[in-house]
């Protein structure tokens, strides 16, 4: 198969003028954190994306500044069997379609195991306390340094396909990634959503870790500012490319896509719930979910009346659907 030139951009960037500084690697990033922490108690909450790789994250922390006391989100949830129950309406038995619904990762929490942790944060006055994983920010009120470690849905499903990383509060790395994806759809990602949107004012840090080899992060100042002018200005999203059972061959021919999958049969183009957006700053680049447009500058970016009728929903999916030389759509 002969591949041509393409001027189709599969890693659009968009380019941020702010005098913005974005850090890169695992020493960057941690010396910043250590940089903000003062003598005395400390809380360092690193509130985490359903799905983000957090192990090396608390691993790293924890060696560059000893906490006094962690708190891992992961041990304080509500036995899977109750989860499950929980969810079980809205999930239902397809496997594809559920219902939109109101559950919060606050929901997720055994209330005996949560407010034990409570209790052990209060009683300790000196000293780092490092809390961390979905939800964490809901532990104290009294943070002193809030980081949110973000990774794109489309990465999340790739790890999701290989088995490693199973759904919130549950052990299901080996259920299918249809089944993954509509739980994570219907549930995880949209409580996630709705806890980031309300803590977002106050970020600290917002951490990239999209490439968990070579981490970004930039202040909550400067990202919330980045959003705000990019809902000003064209911008492009990342678009992703999928195999399905109608996949083609146009695609992977026109826009030079890697070759080693059997087709290509649908591309994600402008689905902010689905898409990144890249932001550049000097040269260096964060990955960040599109949908952090939607959700914090609707009136921007969707206009009054739109945003009136859906909220900070983006109405409207664009999507390439390639059968060329392939299956029956």
């Amino acid at each position: 198969m002969s591949s041509q030139h393409s001027n189709y951009d599969l890693h659009p960037r968009t380019h941020i003028e702010l005098g913005a500084e974005c850090h890169e690697g695992w020493e960057e990033v941690i010396g910043i954190v250590r940089e903000q922490i003062s003598n005395g108690r400390f809380i360092l909450c690193i509130e985490g994306y359903p799905g983000a790789p957090l192990a090396e994250v608390c691993e790293r922390v924890t060696s560059a500044v000893a906490p006094s006391l962690t708190v891992d989100t992961e041990t304080l949830f509500r036995p899977e069997h109750e989860i499950d129950e929980m969810l079980r309406p809205y999930l239902g038995d397809d496997p594809v379609f559920g219902r939109l619904n109101a559950i919060e990762i606050a929901d997720f929490f055994d209330a005996a195991d949560f407010s034990q942790a409570r209790e052990r944060i209060s009683q300790t006055k000196n000293g780092v306390i490092l809390l961390i994983g979905p939800g964490a920010s809901l532990l104290a009120k009294d943070i002193d340094l809030l980081v949110f470690a973000e990774l794109s849905r489309w990465n999340i499903q790739h790890l999701q396909r290989q088995n490693l990383v199973g759904n919130l509060g549950t052990n299901n790395l080996t259920d299918s990634p249809g089944k993954k994806y509509k739980r994570a759809f219907f549930v995880d990602w949209r409580s996630a959503d709705r806890l980031k949107l309300k803590i977002f004012p106050e970020i600290d840090y917002l951490l990239d870790l999209n490439a968990p080899e070579s981490p970004r992060m930039i202040s909550g100042n400067d990202y919330r500012r980045s959003l705000s002018l990019v809902a000003q200005r064209p911008f492009r999203v990342v678009p992703f490319f999928d195999p399905g059972p109608w996949g083609g061959q146009w695609m992977k021919r026109t826009f030079n896509l890697p070759p080693d999958k059997v087709n290509y049969a649908w591309c994600f183009d402008c689905v902010p719930e689905e898409n990144s957006l890249l932001l550049s700053f000097g040269g260096r680049v964060l990955e960040v979910p599109a949908l952090d447009l939607i959700l914090t500058q609707p009136q921007k970016v969707l206009g009054q009346a739109i945003f009136e009728e859906f909220g900070a929903e983006f109405p409207i999916r664009f999507d390439f659907l390639d059968t060329v030389e392939g299956g029956n759509l």
